[in-house]
Protein backbone atom coordinates (compact mmCIF):
# COMPACT_ATOMS: atom_id res chain seq x y z
CA UNK A 1 0.00 0.00 0.00
CA UNK A 2 1.88 3.40 -0.78
CA UNK A 3 1.24 6.78 1.63
CA UNK A 4 -1.83 8.01 -0.10
CA UNK A 5 -4.07 4.92 0.16
CA UNK A 6 -2.82 4.33 3.42
CA UNK A 7 -3.96 8.11 4.44
CA UNK A 8 -7.45 7.67 2.66
CA UNK A 9 -7.87 3.97 4.18
CA UNK A 10 -6.94 5.36 8.09
CA UNK A 11 -7.55 8.42 8.57
CA UNK A 12 -10.79 7.64 10.35
CA UNK A 13 -9.28 5.07 11.81
CA UNK A 14 -6.91 7.12 13.63
CA UNK A 15 -9.04 9.79 14.06
CA UNK A 16 -11.50 7.54 16.47
CA UNK A 17 -8.80 5.87 18.15
CA UNK A 18 -8.40 9.65 19.34
CA UNK A 19 -11.73 10.38 20.06
CA UNK A 20 -11.64 7.19 22.13
CA UNK A 21 -8.93 7.83 23.87
CA UNK A 22 -10.30 11.50 25.22
CA UNK A 23 -9.53 13.94 22.43
CA UNK A 24 -12.02 16.17 21.30
CA UNK A 25 -12.58 16.20 17.70
CA UNK A 26 -10.66 19.36 16.98
CA UNK A 27 -7.33 17.68 19.21
CA UNK A 28 -7.87 14.28 17.34
CA UNK A 29 -7.87 16.07 13.64
CA UNK A 30 -5.17 18.16 14.72
CA UNK A 31 -3.06 14.94 15.75
CA UNK A 32 -3.85 13.29 13.04
CA UNK A 33 -2.63 15.68 10.45
CA UNK A 34 0.83 15.66 12.83
CA UNK A 35 1.37 12.39 12.35
CA UNK A 36 0.46 11.61 8.99
CA UNK A 37 3.04 14.28 8.20
CA UNK A 38 6.19 12.61 10.46
CA UNK A 39 4.94 9.10 8.66
CA UNK A 40 5.39 10.75 5.16
CA UNK A 41 8.58 11.58 5.94
CA UNK A 42 9.62 8.40 7.44
CA UNK A 43 7.49 6.21 5.11
CA UNK A 44 10.45 3.90 4.11
CA UNK A 45 11.00 3.06 7.51
CA UNK A 46 7.98 2.13 9.13
CA UNK A 47 6.62 0.39 6.22
CA UNK A 48 6.48 -2.90 8.56
CA UNK A 49 3.79 -1.14 11.16
CA UNK A 50 2.82 2.26 9.99
CA UNK A 51 -0.69 1.81 11.74
CA UNK A 52 0.70 0.83 15.01
CA UNK A 53 3.19 3.70 14.31
CA UNK A 54 0.65 6.84 12.92
CA UNK A 55 -1.31 5.26 16.33
CA UNK A 56 1.81 6.17 18.85
CA UNK A 57 2.45 9.05 17.32
CA UNK A 58 -0.73 11.08 17.00
CA UNK A 59 -1.81 9.76 20.97
CA UNK A 60 1.82 11.28 22.12
CA UNK A 61 0.89 14.45 20.38
CA UNK A 62 -2.29 14.61 21.70
CA UNK A 63 -0.52 13.83 25.31
CA UNK A 64 1.31 16.75 24.92
CA UNK A 65 -0.82 19.14 23.51
CA UNK A 66 -3.81 18.66 25.74
CA UNK A 67 -3.99 19.54 29.51
CA UNK A 68 -6.37 17.29 30.01
CA UNK A 69 -4.78 14.46 28.76
CA UNK A 70 -1.94 15.41 30.94
CA UNK A 71 -1.14 13.32 34.53
CA UNK A 72 0.93 10.23 35.49
CA UNK A 73 -1.80 7.85 34.58
CA UNK A 74 -1.64 8.30 31.29
CA UNK A 75 -0.50 5.02 28.82
CA UNK A 76 1.64 4.35 25.91
CA UNK A 77 0.30 2.74 23.33
CA UNK A 78 3.28 -0.10 23.67
CA UNK A 79 3.62 -2.56 20.58
CA UNK A 80 1.00 -2.94 17.95
CA UNK A 81 -1.73 -1.38 17.67
CA UNK A 82 -5.33 -3.93 16.80
CA UNK A 83 -6.64 -3.24 13.40
CA UNK A 84 -10.41 -2.09 13.97
CA UNK A 85 -12.61 -3.89 11.79
CA UNK A 86 -15.97 -2.51 12.20
CA UNK A 87 -15.81 1.22 11.07
CA UNK A 88 -16.09 2.56 8.14
CA UNK A 89 -12.64 4.01 6.25
CA UNK A 90 -13.07 3.10 2.41
CA UNK A 91 -15.04 6.54 2.22
CA UNK A 92 -12.67 8.04 4.86
CA UNK A 93 -15.77 8.98 6.89
CA UNK A 94 -15.18 11.46 9.60
CA UNK A 95 -18.83 12.11 10.71
CA UNK A 96 -19.39 10.18 13.85
CA UNK A 97 -23.22 8.64 14.60
CA UNK A 98 -25.03 9.41 17.42
CA UNK A 99 -24.15 6.36 18.75
CA UNK A 100 -20.21 7.17 18.54
CA UNK A 101 -20.52 10.58 19.46
CA UNK A 102 -22.71 9.15 23.03
CA UNK A 103 -19.81 6.76 23.29
CA UNK A 104 -17.25 9.10 23.46
CA UNK A 105 -18.97 11.20 25.66
CA UNK A 106 -19.28 8.36 27.84
CA UNK A 107 -15.83 7.59 27.81
CA UNK A 108 -14.30 10.72 28.76
CA UNK A 109 -16.08 10.59 32.12
CA UNK A 110 -13.80 7.54 32.95
CA UNK A 111 -10.35 7.47 33.98
CA UNK A 112 -7.85 6.76 31.39
CA UNK A 113 -7.21 2.87 31.98
CA UNK A 114 -11.30 2.29 31.96
CA UNK A 115 -11.05 4.40 28.91
CA UNK A 116 -8.61 2.51 27.05
CA UNK A 117 -10.17 -0.67 28.14
CA UNK A 118 -13.59 -0.22 27.33
CA UNK A 119 -12.72 1.78 24.35
CA UNK A 120 -11.51 -1.18 23.03
CA UNK A 121 -14.23 -3.74 24.28
CA UNK A 122 -16.72 -1.00 22.20
CA UNK A 123 -14.57 -2.00 19.60
CA UNK A 124 -15.03 -5.46 19.78
CA UNK A 125 -11.68 -6.85 21.20
CA UNK A 126 -11.79 -9.71 23.98
CA UNK A 127 -10.40 -9.55 26.60
CA UNK A 128 -7.38 -11.45 26.33
CA UNK A 129 -6.51 -9.32 23.07
CA UNK A 130 -7.17 -5.97 25.02
CA UNK A 131 -4.77 -7.39 27.98
CA UNK A 132 -2.22 -8.38 25.40
CA UNK A 133 -2.71 -4.63 23.71
CA UNK A 134 -2.33 -2.51 27.17
CA UNK A 135 0.19 -5.48 28.33
CA UNK A 136 -2.03 -5.74 31.44
CA UNK A 137 -3.30 -9.54 32.53
CA UNK A 138 -6.54 -10.48 31.28
CA UNK A 139 -7.87 -10.45 34.96
CA UNK A 140 -7.21 -7.08 35.09
CA UNK A 141 -8.89 -5.93 32.35
CA UNK A 142 -11.99 -7.59 33.90
CA UNK A 143 -11.85 -6.12 36.83
CA UNK A 144 -11.20 -2.71 34.81
CA UNK A 145 -14.51 -3.53 32.95
CA UNK A 146 -16.50 -3.73 36.66
CA UNK A 147 -14.91 -0.97 37.44
CA UNK A 148 -15.47 0.96 34.45
CA UNK A 149 -19.49 -0.12 34.28
CA UNK A 150 -19.91 0.52 37.67
CA UNK A 151 -18.68 4.07 37.51
CA UNK A 152 -20.95 4.62 33.94
CA UNK A 153 -23.83 3.14 35.77
CA UNK A 154 -23.29 6.02 38.99
CA UNK A 155 -22.93 8.25 36.33
CA UNK A 156 -26.38 7.20 34.52
CA UNK A 157 -24.31 6.60 30.86
CA UNK A 158 -25.37 2.44 31.52
CA UNK A 159 -28.68 0.79 31.57
CA UNK A 160 -29.02 -2.69 33.20
CA UNK A 161 -29.33 -3.75 29.71
CA UNK A 162 -25.84 -2.43 28.52
CA UNK A 163 -23.93 -3.70 31.32
CA UNK A 164 -24.84 -7.38 30.79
Amino acid sequence: MDFEDFVRAKRSNLIWFLLSHGANRHEAEDATQVAFIEAWRKWDTIIENPWGWVCTVALRRFWRSSPKAAGPAREDPAGQVPERTGFPSAADKVELSEQERAVCAMLADLPIKQRQVMALRYDGFSNREIADRLGIDPSAVRHTVLRAKSRLRHLGALTQEDAG
